[in-house]
């Protein structure tokens, strides 16, 4: 069986911008951070950093297809590159209850269980759904090369974990699949409403 990389193309452009109007809606992506990444086997798509006011106005083409590495510029921009195995996609917030989440709480990782919010939350080494989540909150830094290191470093010592909350920058979440991705963003989202 073929498959036709121009429809598949065509699929995750709209993917991206339908899960990035809806997130900018809400509050988690701004036209200054965050955006969202599909990977397949052939490509990376991404939205980039202030990519939302095109995809606003249903601009397509905002949606860059490529190596993020060589094309993006940013410092969140590597971290669409996948830094954790069978990751699939990204979706990196820049939320106001994000930044004021971290604000209340030190660096290291903050620790919640049974709450309700968390029912959309995924176990990195269970591969399923959990009550106790366990979030790596790591200091801001200067560059991507060190910003990428400290996430697969806050991975590396958190094997249950599919996100990472950067302080004074937002929240980085992968997935196996866009939807897993996305959900987890809009869960810490609402833990962090109901804990700053």
């Amino acid at each position: 069986m073929s498959v036709d990389f121009d429809a598949e193309a065509t699929v995750n452009k709209q993917i991206i911008c339908d899960v990035s109007k809806v997130l900018y809606a809400r509050g988690l992506i701004t036209v200054n951070g965050g955006g969202v990444s599909i990977h397949t086997k052939k490509d990376i798509f991404y939205l980039p950093t202030g990519g939302i006011c095109g995809i606003l106005e249903d601009e397509i083409k905002q949606i860059f297809i490529g190596s993020v590495q060589t094309e993006l510029k940013d410092l969140c921009g590597g971290a669409f590159e996948f830094p954790i195995n069978n990751c699939r996609a990204v979706v990196h917030t820049h939320s106001e209850n994000a930044r004021r989440f971290a604000e209340k709480h030190k660096i290291g990782v903050f620790e919640t269980k049974g709450n309700v919010n968390t029912k959309a939350i995924w176990n990195r080494a269970t591969n399923e759904k959990y009550g106790n989540v366990f979030l790596p909150i790591i200091k801001q830094v200067s560059d991507e090369n060190a910003l990428l290191d400290a996430i697969r470093k806050a991975f590396h010592e958190n094997a249950t974990t599919y996100s990472v909350l950067v302080k004074d920058h937002g929240l980085f979440t992968f997935g196996s699949t866009w939807q897993r991705a996305r959900g987890e963003a809009e869960a810490f989202e609402e833990l962090f409403k109901y804990n700053i």
